[in-house]
Formats: structure tokens, C-alpha cells, sequence
């Protein structure tokens, strides 16, 4: 049983790795970005107050100028929700249909598995990236914070 979930998970890995290198290498390189935005945080200020109230809530460009703002407007609204929300639905979208086009389904259904396991062991295996970025990133942000000279309690992370 979750024969299916390993082999996949297993498949998995490099991406994961690859993923997880580039998306820290983003990370730092916005975090270090950061010193320069909070130095013209005047300027950014009087900026954010001309835009329309509803654009100013829905991305919290009021609070851009401290580490915690910058980090929920550049990292978590756009890395967390839309760019890795991008990706999974895009491995989502691919776990069954690659099997279809090489046609190792054929393979798979030939054996007692049933259809909804193979999509629930699948599905499962996609675990294994969400659960690795989810438990190393936040280390990789205190990491960049700190590399700045800035602090930030882990449980604004």
C-alpha cells in the first residue's frame, strides 16, 4: 500500500531541490532589495496614498516600508499564494496525464489498484514539495532577514 505515493514522491525530489533553490535564491535577493525601499519609504509613502483605497487593502502597500509588510507583500502574496500556487496546479494538472501519454497507466491498471487510489497516492505525492518549502522557507527567510541586520520574531514568519 502507498507504493504508488513513494515511487512518485521519490520522482519528485530533484524538482523539489531545484525548486527549493531557486525560490531561497529569490528570497534573498528580495530581502536584500529591502533596504533600499525602506530608505526611500517617504517617496514609496506618498506613493501608496495615491492609489485607490481598494487597491491600498488588498496589497497592504501601507505597511511596505517595515521588514514584516515588505515580506507578506513581496514573499507571501506572491511567492506563497501566486507564483508556487501556479506550479502546483501546473503538477497537479500533469499527474495523470503524463501516465496517459507514455502510457504507463496501462501498466498501472493492469494491476488490483484501484482508479481512486492511484489519483488519492498521486495526489498524496505532491506532499512532498509542499511539506519541504513550507518547512524550509521560513528558515530561509529569518536567514535572509538576519543577513541584513534586521530582526523578526519567528512567529511573524
Amino acid at each position: 500500500m502507498m507504493e504508488i505515493m513513494k515511487y512518485e514522491a521519490r520522482q519528485r525530489v530533484k524538482g523539489t531541490v531545484t525548486l527549493l533553490v531557486i525560490v531561497s535564491f529569490y528570497l534573498f535577493l528580495l530581502v536584500w532589495m529591502f533596504p533600499s525601499i525602506e530608505a526611500s519609504g517617504e517617496a514609496f509613502t506618498e506613493y501608496a496614498q495615491s492609489m485607490p483605497e481598494s487597491l491600498q487593502a488588498a496589497f497592504a502597500v501601507e505597511s511596505i516600508t517595515t521588514i514584516g509588510g515588505f515580506l507578506a507583500a513581496e514573499i507571501y502574496q506572491f511567492i506563497w499564494i501566486l507564483m508556487l500556487g501556479l506550479y502546483f496546479t501546473y503538477l497537479g494538472g500533469g499527474l495523470i496525464a503524463d501516465d496517459i501519454e507514455s502510457g504507463r497507466i496501462d501498466l498501472l491498471l493492469a494491476t488490483p489498484v484501484s482508479r481512486v487510489q492511484i489519483v488519492v497516492e498521486k495526489y498524496l505525492s505532491l506532499m512532498v514539495p509542499i511539506l519541504a518549502i513550507n518547512i524550509l522557507m521560513p528558515v530561509v527567510v529569518l536567514v535572509a532577514v538576519h543577513s541584513i541586520g534586521e530582526s523578526l520574531p519567528v512567529s511573524d514568519v
